[in-house]
């Protein structure tokens, strides 16, 4: 059975996560080593989908304020 996880980053956390990974990546091409699990972390996280806030939901939380 798989053990999923799930994460919810901002622009912020986003861009921080990809810069580690790709610094990691290019760490290991620096020594020569293998990158194939870090390429596929970072496809991962590239592809990972997005969730958008529904119009009407905005609608609603600027009513209640």
């Amino acid at each position: 059975m798989k053990d999923d996880r799930v994460l919810i980053l901002d622009k912020y956390d986003y861009g921080e996560v990809l810069s580690i990974i790709n610094d990691k990546r290019n760490e290991l091409i620096g020594k020569k080593e293998d990158t194939r699990e870090i390429n596929e972390l970072f496809e991962k996280v590239v592809n990972a989908p997005t969730k958008k806030k529904s119009k009407l939901r905005r609608e609603r939380s600027a009513c209640e304020r």
